[in-house]
């Protein structure tokens, strides 16, 4: 069984985006327009498997997208 949780926090969120928590604050908007997986509008966290899933997404070729490298900026 995977010890992983599949429901996580934002500093989680950040920490797998290789990123701070206050980063992720400041460029949630752009993330969110770039189709970043929103949290569950009861639990308030993200779903790991999604995160994970949008992170291949990007690195498949939309990161190539210049609207990603506003995100990234």
């Amino acid at each position: 069984m995977n010890d992983t949780p599949r429901m996580i926090d934002l500093v989680s969120v950040a920490r797998r985006m290789g990123r701070s928590r206050s980063w992720l604050y400041r460029k949630l908007d752009d993330l969110n327009r770039l189709g970043f997986p929103p949290p569950h509008p009861v639990i308030g966290r993200w779903d790991s498997a999604q995160v994970e899933h949008w992170l291949d997404m990007q690195a498949t070729g939309a990161a190539d997208s210049p609207a990603n490298d506003q995100a990234q900026a």
